[in-house]
């Protein structure tokens, strides 16, 4: 159903020979959608941390950094935390307590809608969802993985929608707490 009007003719001829020597790649096909879609990587995580103190006062605060290249392709995520807290005595009856805790996220995910639930069974379901492991569990490995195929109505091909439909995430996350404690 592909027609180019500048050559105008059919991607495909509507002949016996040219649907057999379609069908014929396709039987020959074993395409590994795991392979393709999903890579090792190394995920890094450092923390380093300091802590001291006297009679008068102690302090505690570390900092860590996480980077996840993910596990499927043009996906990732880094995470930054930092914690820090002092406790000082300024007096033998009255203590002051100070804490911070910190983080800051940015994530590269795949694009999707909302979910709807159905109210009465209670399904949950999304009407558009770009999850490459759903993708390769349930894709024919006869598929030609560079098809542009037809999905809801629109063109659809998972390694173009992995690329270009996503969402930056960006979290921070910030508290601060305070204690003043009297004898």
């Amino acid at each position: 159903n592909t027609y180019d009007p500048a050559t105008g003719k059919f991607a495909l001829d509507n002949t016996p020979a040219a649907r057999s020597e379609f069908l014929r790649q396709a039987e020959f096909r074993n395409t590994d959608w795991f392979d393709l879609l999903f890579k090792s990587t190394i995920m890094q995580n450092h923390a380093v941390s300091l802590s001291g103190g006297t009679d008068k006062g102690s302090y505690y605060a570390s900092f860590s950094y996480m980077d996840d290249p993910g596990w499927y392709i043009d996906s990732k995520v880094q995470r930054y935390t930092f914690n820090a807290n002092a406790s000082y005595n300024i007096s033998p009856t009255l203590r002051i307590k100070l804490l911070t805790s910190d983080s800051y996220r940015k994530q590269k995910a795949p694009g999707t809608l909302s979910q709807e639930i159905d109210a009465v069974t209670g399904t949950v379901s999304r009407s558009f969802d770009i999850n490459p492991y759903s993708y390769a569990l349930n894709t024919s490995r006869t598929t030609d993985p560079n098809a542009v195929l037809t999905r809801n109505y629109a063109p659809f091909n998972i390694f173009d929608e992995l690329r270009n439909n996503y969402i930056d995430i960006s979290v921070v996350d910030v508290k601060f707490q305070g204690e003043l404690e009297w004898k």
